[in-house]
């Protein structure tokens, strides 16, 4: 590790901890699926998605905060952040706690509705989300302090805890109460441990971050610069909630669990989008505070292309594989392993469209964000209307490949234009990604009766070899510029406290 710089350490360290707690949650989806049936795992799905939905939604402070953090400024300009921040946490929990009442009426009515039987839990489960986000937000203000210096061994420590505690709160309320409001009981109690791990890991933000600052004023500029990030960021909670919505008003909530299962093991891929951004979006925002972005095309656009060979990789391996694995980890519905074939090649378009959004919000032009979520939620739900009655429940996972294709171009050719890319690197890329899916699509064809087995596998494998040779003829000049550029010494980054 020593010889290692200290970007790729800090990949390895953060996928460490994130590869780790994702085998263990290949463990608990199959359990909770197992103990609460199929309704009740679409039940618990919801209170997953209101959850993320209230953390998501927070006007774009938590991100912001990061990148404010991340700039080169003074310490004292960083302290008052943090308080300000704090200053709008505590405004935020006030006001979801006052729409609590109108939310438990109109959530199971309007958002999940679902059988009679189901809607007291759903409404508890609104209540039970909202003291998730409030109590996390300590630790969430220490993870944010962290990142911005920079210190990724104690981040993965801290995430490799606290997505093990989380798998470990599915389990064990499962296995306890066998009901989805038990499990999401827990769920919500487990913040109370996850902040004395915060403390010991990330380490404890001082007595002044505790006093919040109330002014409205630092309100308005800190909301200013982060609103239009929090309509983007409602946009991607949306996105990923929208499924199953979309499922659940079609087919059920059974229909919910068949999918959300499938979804929850192929958005497993989301921990290599996940490293990469959380470890990039710091060193990306010094980086373009810093400098032009004219010039960069070629890099961004060879960077691009091999992201998206790895993550198709990764989605033809699982795609090969699937048929066998997840029958031996109790998922043998039929319907659960087709629409895992779909969703495995949609959402490892997905998290390879991330770091390009990610890449995009760090130079602080958030409003280009608007067009990567949007474009992929208005396809999502044209494509699922359009389809669900020839095709099912396997509508919406020819809608999702559909919706990460475009969404993926969108974000790849913004942050080329950022760069001011030329047409060449714009098609290119345009054609890998649609190379890429191609193959992917080739070797899942058996399964859906569209093309014969050995030449599924042999259209697969010429149409990844040239999406490698054109990949790898753009990383060339990189790994020779790499090579002949001397290391340099790297000043360490003040802490936010010091």
């Amino acid at each position: 590790m020593a010889n290692l710089s200290k970007f790729p350490r800090n990949l390895l360290t953060v996928y460490a901890a994130n590869g780790l707690n994702g085998v263990v949650s290949v463990i608990a989806i199959p359990v909770a699926v197992k103990l609460l049936g199929l309704s009740g795992y679409g039940l618990l799905s919801f209170y997953a998605l209101m959850a993320s939905y209230i953390l998501l939604a927070d006007f774009g402070i938590g991100k912001n905060l990061l990148r404010l953090l991340a700039e080169p400024r003074d310490a004292e300009f960083r302290r008052r952040q943090v308080r300000v921040a704090a200053g709008l946490y505590l405004v935020l929990c006030a006001v979801w706690i006052a729409a609590a009442p109108v939310l438990m009426l109109v959530v199971p009515r309007y958002l999940f509705p679902v059988s009679q039987e189901y809607v007291a839990g759903l409404r508890w489960m609104v209540g039970l989300s909202i003291l998730e986000f409030a109590l996390g937000i300590p630790a969430s203000l220490m993870q944010t302090s962290c990142a911005a210096e920079q210190r990724f061994d104690s981040y993965s420590a801290y995430s490799f805890l606290s997505g093990l505690l989380r798998n470990a709160a599915i389990i064990g309320g499962a296995l306890v109460f066998h009901s989805a409001l038990g499990v999401a009981a827990v769920l919500a109690l487990r913040k109370v441990i996850e902040l004395a791990i915060a403390g010991r890991f990330l380490g404890w933000l001082p007595a002044t971050a505790w006093r919040p600052i109330f002014d409205w004023r630092s309100f308005r500029v800190m909301l200013s610069q982060s609103v239009t990030l929090s309509v983007a960021q409602i946009l991607t909670s949306t996105l990923m909630s929208a499924g199953s919505l979309f499922v659940n008003a079609a087919f059920g909530l059974q229909a919910v669990g068949i999918y959300r299962a499938a979804y929850d093991l192929a958005g497993k891929i989301a921990f290599v989008s996940n490293g990469v951004t959380l470890v990039i979006f710091p060193k990306a925002a010094q980086y373009f505070g810093s400098g032009s972005l004219r010039g960069s095309g070629p890099m961004f656009g060879a960077l691009l292309r091999a992201s998206t060979l790895l993550y198709a990789s990764f989605a033809a391996t699982m795609v090969f594989g699937a048929p066998l694995i997840l029958p031996s980890i109790g998922l043998s519905n039929a319907s659960t392993v087709k629409l895992f074939l779909l969703l495995v090649v949609a959402l490892s378009l997905n998290a390879h469209s991330l770091i390009g959004n990610e890449l995009i919000q760090a130079t602080g032009r958030y409003g280009r964000s608007i067009w990567f979520s949007g474009s992929a939620l208005v396809t999502l739900s044209i494509l699922f209307a359009a389809l669900r009655k020839n095709e099912g429940m396997m509508a919406i996972g020819w809608a999702w490949i559909g919706a990460a294709l475009l969404s993926a171009t969108v974000a790849d050719a913004l942050l080329l234009h950022l760069c001011h890319a030329g047409k060449a690197e714009q098609i290119s890329t345009l054609l890998v990604k649609l190379a890429a899916v191609t193959a992917c699509l080739c070797l899942a064809g058996p399964y859906f009766g569209a093309i014969a087995n050995p030449a599924a596998t042999i259209c697969a494998v010429v149409i990844g070899a040239g999406v490698a040779a054109v990949t790898g003829r753009g990383l060339l000049p990189l790994a020779r510029a790499w090579r002949k550029e001397r290391p340099v010494p790297v000043q360490e980054r003040p802490a936010v406290w010091a």
